[in-house]
């Protein structure tokens, strides 16, 4: 199959300019803060889901973020599916900045970025101790080192034998993305742009 002609046709789409980045997830929303729950069924739902997740121990959620990144862990990781340490992290990401931008729970917020700045932490440990793959990486996958660096150079034995990475990474993805985009976060847009490039330079 001749591929010339279909790289033609990309490369002029792209020198034409009409390729926009995306800036929003969906195009018929509005601001969660722009809905007051009056007092009811869904209202009652809420409140218990924040306390729920309230309780949560944000350090145990960030353990193998700060164990794959050669830093001391804060905290026992919760248990977990074998070989998916780390995916629930971004999932309360979502969690807390959802909440957040909905009803501006202080304790939400400050869970936010407390979770962000330790994230933050793991993102420069990565690349001080794993200059030749970990620079932007924000993962809590086992055995993310033997992963990533094998992966890089093509080799997928590693990547082969562990237990859907990509789904795990998948979760802070959206995790960051979600704080960027429903709190406007810049900490969280500059984590997760960074991750991208991680992601573009390590399938490169």
């Amino acid at each position: 199959m001749n591929k010339f002609p279909f790289i033609v046709a990309v490369c002029a789409v792209l020198l034409s300019g009409n390729v926009l980045a995306q800036e929003r997830l969906y195009q018929n929303t509005f601001p969660l803060g722009d809905v007051t729950l009056l007092d009811g069924p869904f209202r009652r739902a809420r409140d218990l889901n924040v306390q729920v997740l309230l309780k949560y121990d944000v350090d145990r959620l960030l353990a193998p973020f700060r164990k794959e990144a050669g830093l001391t862990p804060k905290g026992a990781s919760f248990a977990n599916w074998d070989g998916l340490d780390g995916h629930i992290a971004g999932h309360y990401l979502s969690a807390m900045a959802m909440n957040y931008a909905a009803t501006r729970n202080r304790d939400c917020g400050q869970r936010l970025e407390y979770m962000l700045s330790e994230l933050k932490a793991c993102r420069d440990a990565n690349a001080v101790h794993n200059p030749d793959w970990g620079a932007g990486y924000i993962g809590g996958v086992p055995g993310s080192k033997a992963i990533w660096t094998t992966l890089k150079s093509a080799d997928f034995i590693a990547y082969r034998a562990a237990w859907v990475p990509w789904y795990n990474l998948h979760k802070m993805y959206a995790g960051l993305r979600d704080a960027w985009n429903y709190t406007g976060n810049e900490d969280a847009r500059k984590l997760f742009l960074g991750f991208c490039d991680w992601a573009i330079s390590i399938t490169s």
